[in-house]
């Protein structure tokens, strides 16, 4: 935590590379769920998960990612109060 998505990829990818180059197996899994996360509440898109067969363990796995989530808005130094995120692309 803490990293620019911009270094997480990077470390990513020089992991893989890595490991491709030790001649070591590699599964990559890319999930694009911005859409579903933009209108439909976190509950909701989880239960639609179960019910299209993901395993418990997954969901389990989305459901940490999400939750705990706060943001707020800062403009020109003025800032709102934290507030929980309860949908939306993390």
């Amino acid at each position: 935590m803490g990293k620019s998505c911009l270094t997480n990829l990077i470390t990513f990818y020089d992991g893989v590379t890595r490991w491709v180059d030790e001649r070591r197996a590699v599964d990559v899994i890319h999930l694009d769920f911005s859409k579903a996360f933009g209108t439909v509440s976190n509950n909701i898109l989880l239960g639609k998960l179960r019910k299209c067969g993901l395993d418990e363990w997954t969901v389990r796995w989305i459901k940490n990612w999400l939750n705990g989530r706060t943001q707020r808005v800062v403009i020109s130094g003025s800032e709102s109060g934290w507030k929980s995120v309860t949908s939306g692309v993390p």
